[in-house]
């Protein structure tokens, strides 16, 4: 036998002994389950994809629905501040514009809220970098307009300012534009408010005066709200009911406050004096309400007599 044939024997007995032998019968069967898992997970994948891609559209949707309902439309947008029709002005009457406490805005909250969590799946998932930073993109500007919403500087005391009855500051009093009032007479304060904020908004009304104090009948109190149109200043006797009023920023409005002196008020005795020195004025910016308290120049002050 020559080299060649012992050489050869030699490597068919090496490859005898590693020869695993015949496939198991259930090496088929795992294949097959292998498989059908890679393709669960493959669907379970794709059902992922479309989540995050229906959590950045819900995003988007909010996104579009704050902003465009947070602009006014239509030929009513604006009432107050249009010209009001020739002929007898509507007077205004006690209730006009006064609301009641607002609540939290629970609803766009959670709108935002989920708007804002999806928009983090998406950039936390995705693949492309374009479409993670369009998402941060959008979370960031999300943040940017909430945090122009609701400041408490919306709203600031510009322009005209005074009351109506009128009294004289007596001695002893060092500030206060002063009420002439004797028992819970009826008195009106004329004052401009300015929209500070880079967003529009629409004043709704404003909330009752001394409302969650006891006995408040003997206190001076805000008990309606109406407004001067552009082209009638700046006599509080012509003031309009209060109707949703428009404000872009920067613009201003000249509110009327209708208010009651409170039964212990006086314009003889100087005894003491009750004051107003903030009004709650209630506004929207996109869709969300708010309780601005606009702080006065001066109070508004009413003499008592103390033993009512």
């Amino acid at each position: 036998m020559n080299d060649d044939a012992v050489f050869e024997g030699e490597i068919r007995s090496m490859l005898g002994r590693r020869d695993p032998g015949s496939s198991p019968a259930h090496l088929g069967e795992a294949v097959v389950e292998r498989l059908e898992r890679e393709r669960a997970r493959t669907g379970a994948a794709g059902r992922g994809r479309l989540v995050v891609n229906a959590a950045a559209g819900l995003a988007a949707v909010v996104v579009l629905a704050v902003v465009v309902l947070g602009r006014p439309s239509g030929p009513g947008a604006r009432p107050g501040l249009r010209p009001t029709p020739s002929g007898p002005s509507s007077p205004l009457f006690e209730g006009s514009g006064l609301r009641s406490s607002v609540g939290p805005p629970l609803l766009q909250l959670a709108l935002a809220g989920a708007a804002l969590v999806g928009l983090a799946v998406v950039a936390a998932r995705a693949k492309r970098r374009v479409v993670g930073y369009g998402a941060i993109t959008v979370i960031l500007g999300i943040v940017w307009i909430g945090s122009m919403i609701g400041t408490s500087d919306a709203l600031e005391h510009t322009g005209g300012f005074g009351v109506e009855p009128f009294l004289e500051r007596p001695a002893g009093f060092e500030s206060g534009v002063f009420v002439r009032a004797d028992g819970d007479d009826e008195f009106r304060l004329l004052v401009g408010i300015t929209n500070l904020s880079r967003l529009p908004l629409d004043l709704v009304g404003v909330a009752p005066g001394a409302a969650q104090i006891p006995d408040a009948d003997r206190l001076p109190r805000i008990v309606g709200v109406g407004y001067l149109p552009d082209d009638d200043c700046c006599l509080p006797s012509r003031a309009q009911p209060f109707a949703r009023l428009h404000l872009d920023p920067g613009e201003s409005i000249h509110l009327v406050i209708l208010g009651r002196a409170g039964r212990c008020a006086t314009a003889t005795v100087e005894v003491g004096a009750s004051q107003i020195d903030s009004l709650p004025l209630v506004y929207e910016q996109l869709t969300l309400l708010h309780t601005a308290a606009v702080r006065l120049d001066e109070p508004v002050s009413v003499l008592n007599d103390g033993v009512c």
